[in-house]
Order: C-alpha cells, then structure tokens, then sequence
C-alpha cells in the first residue's frame, strides 16, 4: 500500500540545496544540508541566537532513522556522520529538534550519537563473523525481537541495518556478496 493513498505530495515553493541565507528580522538564517535521515534533509542555523533547528538531524533522546533505500546516496550513514561532524562546529545555545523538547548541549548529543553508531557497526561485524547472513538475519541479531514487530518496523530496522553494512563495506570491515537468489554480507 502506498503512502499516496493517504496523504497527498505537496510541492515545494522553493527548493533550497543548503548554503543560502534567510532574512529574519535582523539577522540571517543558514540552511544547511544534512543528508542521512532523508537524502534533501537541511537544518536551519540562526547564528545570531545561537539556535538549530535541527529537524530530524539531531534528536534528544532517539537517533534517527538512517536508512539505505533507493532514494538514499551511496553511503547515507556516512553522509549522516558527515553532516553531523559540520554541525558539531556550530556555535549553538539551543536545539529545536523536529520530537522532542528543546535540548543545549548539541556536541554532547552528537558524541553519545557517534558512539551508538560506531557499537552498532562493532555489532555488525561480529554478527556477520560467523559467515554470511542476509540483511534480515542481521536486522534481527541487531534489533532482537523485530520480526515480532509490526512491517513498518522490519521495514526501518532492514533498512538501518542495510545502511550499516554498506557502510561498513565502503570501509572494508563487511564484503557484499551478490548471487542471483540473495545478498549477503561476511567480516572482511
């Protein structure tokens, strides 16, 4: 089922590609591209007030999901970790993510979202230590319980999971193997 059937696709009056600058009220606001969550996700940078608006980008209590699909880049985790490093420069007071409340200290939230990416991808490489597994059986020894869970969920935890091992293949810690029946992956 498609999400069309339930919501309609609204078209955007201006698209923005990150680097421009807003006017607002006296000061400016900066877009910044951040790819990872969605390939077009941008945070909006206001430097006069010391405040993010960091969408999806950086939440306080959840990462987000950074999945691999086809609307994704190449590599979306390394994309997201990429954006993350360019926003942790940023001189912020305040967060306004897109859930959750306000949050201050923005460096901090970006070294605890480092460091559950890089154990997920330890966990990864341990899972697929034991020989190759496909993108599920590693979806399901990375987030135990998922098959119990409704296909919205695999669905995130497929596409998460796939986003780490490419990734990690990109880095040369997983090989992809591709036969005709199935994709797998197995530590380097």
């Amino acid at each position: 089922m498609a999400a069309r059937e339930f919501v309609s696709v609204v078209e955007p009056d201006t698209l923005l590609e990150g680097a421009e600058r807003l006017p607002v009220e006296d000061s400016e606001v900066e877009v910044i591209w951040t790819p990872g969550h969605s390939p077009g996700h941008c945070c909006f940078y206001w430097p006069a007030r010391g405040v993010l608006f960091s969408g999806d980008h950086l939440l306080p209590k959840i990462s987000p999901n950074i999945g691999l699909h086809p609307q994704s880049g190449a590599d979306p985790l390394d994309d997201y970790m990429a954006s993350l490093g360019y926003i942790r420069r940023l001189e912020v007071e305040t967060v306004l993510p897109a859930h959750g409340d306000p949050f201050y200290d923005h460096r901090g939230r970006i070294k605890e979202i480092i460091e559950h990416h890089e154990a997920r991808k330890a966990a990864l490489v341990r899972l697929a230590g034991d020989g190759p597994k496909s993108g599920w059986e590693l979806a399901a020894g990375l987030f135990p319980g998922i098959m119990q869970r409704n296909v919205f969920q695999q669905r995130l935890a497929l596409q998460e999971t796939l986003a780490h091992c490419q990734s990690l293949a990109v880095d040369g810690r997983l090989h992809k193997q591709v036969s005709r029946e199935l994709v797998t992956w197995r530590a380097a």
